[in-house]
């Protein structure tokens, strides 16, 4: 059985120091993955493929794969390619298509993200017949400094 994790990065494996409508790069050149998280994303990547799916643009690559050094040629990272306005509902469809693509050769997916509307929005419109789909809510917490699973939808 071929298993894969999709991880969302903002709010996720990071604090969210930013939204998608008020960018931050200076933030997000800061933000450092703690070692909790790393033993975490380490523990998924040994059981299966982990990849990253981020609403940041690709012109956020160059941060991104500095926060992400450990698992590049291990790990891919998709970035958004949304056009015009940002909007949840592109957002969410942008998850959604790249989700199925990335998942077609997988028999096990687990998606771990901290936006439930993305969650909900992939359980109502991701057909499960041939596939396990685990859909996992989990926020980073910067007590903890690691990620906590609030709960499996």
């Amino acid at each position: 059985m071929k298993i894969l994790f999709i991880c969302d990065i903002d709010g996720t494996i990071v604090p969210q120091e930013f939204s998608i409508n008020e960018p931050n790069p200076e933030k997000a050149k800061s933000l450092k993955l703690s070692p909790k998280t790393l033993i975490t994303l380490h523990m998924m990547r040994s059981h299966g493929d982990l990849i990253f799916l981020t609403g940041r643009g690709i012109g956020w690559q160059n941060i991104t794969c500095k926060l992400l050094r450990t698992f590049l040629g291990k790990s891919k990272i998709h970035f958004h390619n949304l056009k015009g306005e940002w909007s949840m509902e592109k957002y969410l469809d942008f998850k959604l298509k790249n989700i199925k693509k990335i998942s077609e050769s997988y028999d096990i997916i687990t998606i771990i993200d901290d936006m439930v509307e993305v969650l909900e929005y992939i359980k109502e419109n991701f057909n499960q017949e041939t596939k396990k789909l685990f859909l996992m809510h989990a926020k980073y917490d910067p007590i903890e400094e690691d990620m906590i699973c609030y709960r499996i939808l």
